[in-house]
């Protein structure tokens, strides 16, 4: 949302105040920031890349970007096998149901997995 990219702009833009001001303590200034989103939708969003355009413009900040693949019908079987301490043999059908309904989208197995206990 807006207000979230805006807040990290303003971070950012006061981290890098902070640095130019004192660069003999630039080393010791860290941000860590996380973010999501479905890259099927960020095309249409010109506010992150915006935001991201200007956190990559600022004093030796580095963005990096990792894409989360879908997993396979039988990695959601090892994940589900691994969870429950039983071999892949017997979370056969419960993985085949949990792909069907995720797709294999890591995060939606992980909650629909949460949802079933």
């Amino acid at each position: 949302d807006t207000a979230s990219l805006d807040l990290i702009t303003f971070i950012v833009d006061e981290m890098g105040a902070n640095i130019a001001e004192d660069a003999s303590n630039a080393e010791s200034t860290n941000l860590f920031i996380v973010g999501t989103f479905r890259s099927n939708e960020i095309e249409n969003s010109k506010g992150l890349q915006n935001c991201l355009q200007h956190i990559q413009g600022c004093c030796n900040v580095s963005v990096t970007e990792m894409a989360v693949q879908d997993l396979s019908s039988s990695d959601v079987n090892l994940m589900i096998s691994e969870a429950l301490c039983y071999s892949q043999r017997l979370t056969r059908s419960l993985a085949d149901i949990v792909f069907q309904k995720t797709t294999g989208n890591p995060f939606f197995v992980k909650e629909f997995l949460h949802d079933l206990t």
